[in-house]
């Protein structure tokens, strides 16, 4: 395998930082307020990589999902969507979606704006 072959295989490479939470006692570690314990390092971090062309069909399933959705922009009273923006991560396992937040499905954020007519 020549130099290129090596360069164009890691390009086709895409790292991926995997949070892993160690196994044994979750509280071992100094006492803290449990609002504190999110300081104490309880993760460990792995680098894992997944195909591009794998993440690129992701993308562009998602993508076409988000703009489905958009396409129904209604406007009311003056008012409409101006911006859509979409969260998106990736898994430890390789999937790729939406990013959720606590208590929320999943993250995409629209601004409204009034038209100028």
């Amino acid at each position: 395998m020549t130099n290129t072959d090596e360069v164009t295989d890691e390009l086709n490479l895409v790292p991926i930082l995997i949070w892993d939470e160690p196994s044994g006692d979750q509280n071992a570690g100094p006492r803290y307020e449990p609002q504190a314990r999110l300081l104490w390092p309880r993760f460990r971090t792995k680098i894992d990589t997944m195909e591009l062309e794998d993440l690129k069909e992701k993308y562009a399933r998602i993508q076409q999902q988000v703009n489905a959705l958009v396409a129904q922009n209604v406007s009311a009273n003056g008012w409409g969507v101006s911006e859509v923006m979409v969260r998106l991560g990736i898994s430890a396992k390789g999937g790729l979606g939406f990013i959720a937040e606590a208590g929320v499905e999943a993250a995409i954020e629209v601004t409204f704006s009034r038209s100028a007519t």
